[in-house]
């Protein structure tokens, strides 16, 4: 029963996460042999803002949103 409990809490931090992450987070845990909760979800986490940063950066501009206003708002 606490395995099972261990793997739905993986399953249920991943709904909201691209597979790409979710596959790099559990090839680190498994590389670490370390396939626990607490791990993974620490490595997924890590992962999600290694990705989130590099994309900012890769870009050198900031994501598209609605309330995000240009310097014509400040003149």
């Amino acid at each position: 029963e606490q395995a099972y409990n261990s793997c739905a809490g993986v399953l249920h931090s991943c709904k909201d996460v691209p597979h790409r992450l979710v596959q790099e987070a559990a090839e680190k845990c498994v590389e670490a042999n370390a396939c626990k909760y607490s791990y993974f979800k620490k490595v997924l986490s890590m992962v999600q803002n290694n990705h989130s940063s590099s994309a900012i950066n890769g870009t050198g501009k900031l994501p598209s949103h609605t309330n995000i206003r240009g310097k014509e708002a400040y003149k």
